[in-house]
């Protein structure tokens, strides 16, 4: 079998939306105008996926989001299979960088936590736990330690609030002492 040179930039490191199905993952990066910078794939070694995901990435980078959007609702299937996973995770990493996280109702029943940075799916206690155990850590401390801010980044402006509550979390440990 030849060797196929596939179209895929290097991963960047923030992505605006992701979306992934069985250890196939799909990044855009989104400038501020909403244009696509890049689609980026991650694949299974051997993935039937390859040609398909490097042909999308061609043809979506530098257009808007409104015309992938539209692009996703009127396209054929091109692909020689019953299910079509570039197009699927395509449509789904757009409705997540718009904002519709799928089932996120349905998991908002089930954690009593308030959910901090949808990228990753990082609750406010976890990012809380973290600042008890690192009082001395910055915002970029926070974002490494639990990627926290590395994906959209709306959630850096919580990020304040969190190191106030986890100051305050440390005071009332150390009174309790």
């Amino acid at each position: 079998m030849p060797i196929t040179n596939l179209y895929n930039n290097e991963s960047p490191l923030f992505h605006s939306s992701s979306a992934e199905h069985l250890n196939t993952r799909l990044f855009l990066d989104f400038n501020k105008q909403d244009v696509l910078q890049g689609l980026y794939y991650t694949i299974p070694k051997g993935s039937k996926w390859g040609l398909q995901l490097s042909e999308l990435a061609k043809e979506c980078e530098k257009k808007s989001f409104f015309e992938l959007q539209r692009g996703v609702e009127t396209s054929n299937t091109n692909c020689d299979s019953f299910f079509d996973l570039p197009s699927f995770l395509l449509k789904e990493a757009l409705e997540i960088y718009r904002g519709k996280v799928p089932a996120l109702n349905e998991l908002k029943k089930c954690v009593d936590d308030e959910l901090i940075c949808r990228c990753f799916g990082i609750y406010k206690n976890e990012l809380l736990d973290v600042l008890d155990s690192n009082p001395e850590f910055k915002e970029k401390d926070l974002t490494n330690a639990t990627r926290a801010g590395a994906g959209c980044s709306t959630c850096l402006g919580d990020f304040q609030e969190l190191f106030s509550e986890a100051r305050v979390r440390q005071a009332k440990k150390l009174l309790d002492s």
